[in-house]
């Protein structure tokens, strides 16, 4: 058996390393922020049940400034609320900034996690708000979860069609 060279093994252990760092600072961000919705839920103005579930959409690192941005999406049942965002701005382990756009009260207007429209319906009437006639059958390329799918571009559209199923505010 032929022993692997030492420079590719001080290179996975650096890979190791590395990944460990970013994951782990990763998961220090979400619990900062955890920490930070919990402690300040009623200057807020929101209920525990409005950041009960939350997802990082992305986030970077300044190097000028030293300051993590972190992006988050506000879910109930699994399912995304459209616009339903925040944004935190984290200094040596604490926010100092935020950006709220987090929908209120939202288990009371989330109220079945049943979608009122399938992916092609959604397709369908988005192309007839546009004025896009559809030609021939809507054809499903991949389902990457139960709420994402890409649609067939079609006659339609010039790149296939993400869909993903979301809770969408009706105004009320």
């Amino acid at each position: 058996m032929t022993p692997f060279p030492s420079s590719i093994i001080r290179s996975a252990v650096l890979l190791s390393v590395i990944l460990m760092t970013v994951i782990g600072y990763a998961q220090d961000s979400e619990n900062i922020i955890q920490a930070y919705l919990n402690a300040h839920q009623e200057e807020l103005g929101i209920q525990e049940s409005d950041y009960a579930e939350w997802s990082v959409s992305h986030s970077y690192f300044s190097e000028s400034t030293k300051v993590t941005h972190v992006h988050i999406k506000q879910m109930v049942n699994g399912l995304e609320i459209e616009n339903g965002t925040a944004n935190f701005n984290l200094l040596d382990g604490k926010v100092f900034s935020m950006g709220d756009r987090m929908v209120r009260d939202i288990y009371s207007k989330a109220n079945s996690p049943q979608p009122i429209l399938g992916p092609e319906e959604a397709i369908v009437r988005a192309a007839k708000q546009l004025n896009i006639a559809i030609q021939g059958s809507i054809k499903v390329l991949e389902t990457m979860s139960p709420t994402e799918f890409l649609y067939d571009k079609g006659n339609f559209s010039l790149e296939d069609v993400p869909v993903q199923l979301v809770y969408h505010s009706t105004g009320e």
